[in-house]
């Protein structure tokens, strides 16, 4: 991917991830917040465990509580950098320091979202939940490939360019693409 479009796919990845960041802050928010028009509040996977059945509670509670713990640091992101601008952050950002966040840990969030998806699908409608319908990674492994073939075929292009061995066709320019 670095070789055919790198700012593309690294900028494609930040926003990925910086919403992947957002959507976790916002589902394991707390149940309500204060403001200067009273309480308001909100929907978030905290509210689970008092809205199921007693047979999946305790279950619920546990991953509900592991999700909010990896991602305990994706609010901090929110509040001090992607929803808002942290005055003193960015002013002195050598006094301010923030909790590190990683790949790994919004993935570990994801799938325990997705085993608590699972959990309450699977009592309420005896199914697993659709909420990865589909597997990414095929999708990505796909992508990268062809990515690779047409980045090979470029380089090979090119040096038969500077080699003069031009084949029927490497000089018919389309833009069609």
């Amino acid at each position: 991917m670095d070789n055919t479009a790198d700012v593309f796919f690294k900028t494609l990845w930040k926003i990925l991830f910086d919403d992947i960041v957002l959507q976790l802050a916002k589902l394991t928010d707390v149940v309500s917040t204060k403001g200067k028009r009273g309480s308001k509040d909100n929907m978030t996977i905290r509210r689970l465990p008092g809205l199921v059945d007693n047979e999946i509670k305790a279950e619920v509670g546990k991953i509900v509580n592991e999700i909010i713990k990896k991602a305990e640091n994706a609010k901090t992101w929110r509040d001090k950098l992607l929803a808002h601008y942290d005055f003193n952050l960015l002013r002195e950002p050598n006094k301010h320091s923030m909790p590190k966040i990683s790949y790994s840990d919004m993935d570990e969030a994801m799938k325990a979202l997705e085993r608590l998806m699972n959990t309450i699908n699977a009592h309420y409608c005896k199914a697993e939940s659709l909420m990865f319908f589909f597997e990414a990674e095929d999708v990505v492994d796909r992508l990268v490939y062809f990515l690779q073939k047409g980045w090979q075929a470029e380089k090979d292009w090119e040096e038969r360019m500077e080699a003069g061995n031009i084949l029927p066709g490497d000089l018919n320019f389309t833009d069609d693409i």
